[in-house]
């Protein structure tokens, strides 16, 4: 099974951990790697996504567990060693995604700024161009819920779909291959790589719209 998860960090409280040590909220590569992190907004979102991450991840495992077991990958893909449980976190202005599940999967989330339209385009030209494999679908049995500060509610999230404005298009692109990405485990750095043994890995990609936000899910099954 996948889930897929949403919290808005402009709603989540963050006051009952504001004076916690990130030691105490987080396994220490998750700690190391939020001390790196300077700027404060910045900071602040990847705290609130790692707390929702490892809430859910808590549903599933003792925490005890979790801290033991957590890792990040040299590319920067977090896993838990010795299990299969699979997961991947992303956060834009104001909103995060985790994605949660039994296989590969990985999951990425833009905003969607007209004004950079043409920038992303010229990303997706040349990085991309020769890279339109990736299987983009409707979603079929992936749960989704959001979670906004305490509280937790289902709701439908809009499918992106062909009829989506051409200003987005750039944006679906990217997005889709953020999440393969991720799911797949090379990272953007290994870019061209991948792209040379995409066959090796198959991925169906699934693309949402929430208002202003694009997001995509990738996992090699759905079951």
């Amino acid at each position: 099974m996948t889930e897929l998860f949403l919290i808005d960090i402009e709603k989540s409280d963050c006051s009952k951990i504001e004076n916690e040590k990130l030691e105490e909220l987080f396994p220490l590569p998750i700690t190391q790697k939020i001390e790196k992190t300077k700027n404060k907004k910045l900071r602040r979102d990847r705290v609130i996504t790692y707390i929702a991450l490892i809430d859910i991840l808590s549903g599933k495992l003792e925490k005890k567990e979790i801290f033991n077991l957590f890792k990040f990958q040299e590319n920067g893909k977090p896993y838990l060693e010795k299990n299969e449980i699979y997961f991947s976190v992303s956060h834009t202005d104001g909103l995060a995604v985790v994605a949660v599940s039994d296989f590969q999967v990985g999951v990425d989330i833009e905003k969607i700024i007209t004004e950079k339209r043409e920038t992303v385009e010229k990303i997706c030209n040349k990085y991309i161009a020769k890279y339109e494999e990736i299987k983009l679908e409707k979603l079929k049995n992936v749960n989704y819920c959001y979670v906004f500060g305490d509280k937790v509610e289902t709701k439908r999230i809009i499918v992106a779909n062909e009829e989506m404005k051409f200003e987005t298009v750039p944006f679906l692109r990217w997005t889709a291959l953020e999440a393969f990405l991720k799911a797949d485990g090379s990272g953007f750095s290994k870019m061209n790589k991948t792209i040379k043994k995409q066959n090796k890995f198959e991925a169906h990609t699934y693309l949402f719209r929430l208002n202003e936000n694009i997001f995509a899910i990738a996992t090699n099954k759905i079951k």
